[in-house]
C-alpha cells in the first residue's frame, strides 16, 4: 500500500511539473506573439531611420535635466548637534530621498544617512546639493555613471530618477569611496540611444560643469554597463586629461554583441538561435528608435584612450555580456592604459552589482591605494594580492 502511494504521489508531481512547463512555454509563446503584433502594427516606428540626423534628447539635455546631484561626506551628527545648527538641514535615508527625487520635491540642499549593509546603524552622512555644487578647494570629484534602468527594475529597485542617488549609496554603502565628493546623475533612459550620442552629450554635461566649476579637480570615472560604455566613449572622442582614473563594472565593448548574448542567453532556448535574433533585433530597433548598428564602433576609436588607470569588475559567464565582449575591450585598453581586470565567478548576480562581492570591494580598495585616491586601508591591505592578479588577468 505505501508503495502504490509512493508511485501515485510521483505520478503527480510528474503531471504537475509537465503542466507548469506547459504553461510557462504557453505565455512566452503569447508574449511574444503579441510583441510581434505590436510592433507589426506601428510600421511607422519601425521604418524610420536608425538614427535621426538630431533626436529630441540632445535639445533637452542639461546639468538639470539629468537630476544633478553632489555628494559630500560630512561627520554625523547627533539631534542635539543638528538642532543647534544654524541653517536645520532635512536628513533622508536612501529611499527618502530618492522618492524626493522621484517627485521633484528633492531640497536645494539636505543630508543623506548611509547605513551598513541590512542595518540601520548610520555609518556614513553625506550632505546632498541639487546640481554640482563643489567646494572651492575641492581637488577630486568621484563621478557615477549608471546603468540602463527599464522603467523601475524589480531586481534593485531602482528608479530612473534618482537612480544615480541611489547607486552612489549602494557604493559608499559598500565600502568604495567612502570619503569622497561624488556627482550622481540620471541619464534620459525614456529615449533609449543605449550609450550613444544622446548619452555621451549627457556625460559629456557633467565632465564639464565639473571642469568649469573646479579647474583644478581630477575626476574618477564609476561606470556601470551601459554607463562604462559612454565614459569609454567620451574618452575616445575627448583628449581630457582631468579625468585619470576609471572602475567600471560590466562594461561591454559592443552593443550588438551584448544584444547578441541576451538572445542566446534567455531566448534561443525557447524559440532556438534564427527565430530569436529575428525577434530581439525587431524588438531592438523599436525600443531604442536612436541606437545606430552603424555608431556602435567604440573598438574603431578605443585606441585614443590614453595613460588612465583602469579597473574592470565582469561577473565570468555573464548572460548579457560575454568574455569574449570584455576580452577584447580589455586587450585594446591595455595597449596605451595601465588596466586591472577582476574576474569573478561569484553567484552574488549574474550582472553588475560587484560592489556585493567582498573580494572585489578589497581589490578595487587596493587599486585606488595604488592611485594614491580615498580608500579603506584595512580593505586594501587585504586587497594586494587580488590586485596583483587582475593586472594580468585574462578570462
Amino acid at each position: 500500500m505505501g508503495l502504490t502511494a509512493m508511485s501515485n504521489i510521483k505520478k503527480t508531481v510528474t503531471f504537475l511539473a509537465s503542466l507548469f512547463k506547459a504553461i510557462v512555454g504557453t505565455a512566452i509563446l503569447f508574449a511574444i506573439a503579441l510583441l510581434c503584433i505590436k510592433m507589426h502594427s506601428a510600421p511607422q516606428a519601425l521604418e524610420t531611420p536608425m538614427c535621426p540626423p538630431q533626436t529630441p534628447t540632445l535639445v533637452r539635455i542639461s546639468v538639470d535635466t539629468l537630476n544633478t546631484f553632489t555628494l559630500i561626506p560630512e561627520q554625523i551628527l547627533d539631534d542635539v548637534q543638528r538642532e543647534a545648527c544654524e541653517v536645520p538641514i532635512r536628513t533622508f535615508n536612501n529611499h527618502q530621498l530618492v522618492r524626493k527625487i522621484k517627485r521633484d520635491k528633492a531640497p536645494q540642499e539636505s543630508c543623506l544617512t548611509i547605513t551598513y549593509p541590512n542595518s540601520r546603524t548610520p555609518r556614513q552622512a553625506m550632505r546632498v546639493f541639487k546640481g554640482i555644487s563643489l567646494p572651492s578647494d575641492c581637488t577630486r570629484v568621484a563621478v557615477f555613471s549608471r546603468g540602463y534602468i527599464p522603467l523601475s527594475s524589480p531586481r534593485t529597485q531602482t528608479p530612473r530618477r534618482g537612480g544615480g542617488v541611489h547607486w552612489v549609496n549602494r557604493l559608499v554603502q559598500n565600502n568604495i569611496l567612502e570619503d569622497a565628493t561624488w556627482i550622481a546623475f540620471d541619464y534620459d533612459d525614456e529615449h533609449g540611444n543605449f550609450g550613444q550620442d544622446a548619452d555621451t552629450t549627457s556625460f559629456a554635461q557633467i565632465i564639464d560643469a565639473i571642469n568649469t566649476a573646479c579647474p583644478q579637480a581630477k575626476i574618477i570615472v564609476l561606470g556601470d554597463c551601459r554607463g562604462a560604455h559612454v565614459a569609454l566613449r567620451y574618452l575616445a572622442q575627448h583628449d581630457n586629461p582631468s579625468i585619470d582614473t576609471l572602475i567600471l563594472e560590466s562594461p561591454y565593448s559592443s552593443a550588438e554583441e551584448l544584444f547578441s548574448t541576451v538572445s542566446h542567453s534567455y531566448l534561443q532556448p525557447c524559440i532556438g538561435d534564427r527565430c530569436s535574433r529575428a525577434l530581439l533585433n525587431k524588438f531592438v530597433r523599436w525600443y531604442f528608435p536612436y541606437y545606430s548598428p552603424q555608431k556602435d564602433n567604440l573598438i574603431a576609436h578605443i585606441d585614443a584612450i590614453k595613460d588612465k588607470n583602469i579597473f574592470i569588475g565582469h561577473h565570468m559567464h555573464d548572460r548579457v555580456i560575454s568574455d569574449k565582449n570584455v576580452l577584447t575591450l580589455v586587450e585594446h585598453l591595455r595597449k596605451n592604459n595601465h588596466v586591472y581586470l577582476f574576474a569573478s565567478a561569484s553567484n552574488k548576480g549574474d550582472h553588475s552589482r560587484l560592489s556585493l562581492i567582498p573580494s572585489y570591494q578589497r581589490a578595487v580598495n587596493a587599486f585606488l591605494k595604488m592611485c594614491n585616491l580615498p580608500h579603506n586601508t584595512e580593505l586594501a591591505h587585504q586587497g594586494i594580492q587580488f590586485l596583483e592578479k587582475s593586472k594580468k588577468n585574462g578570462l
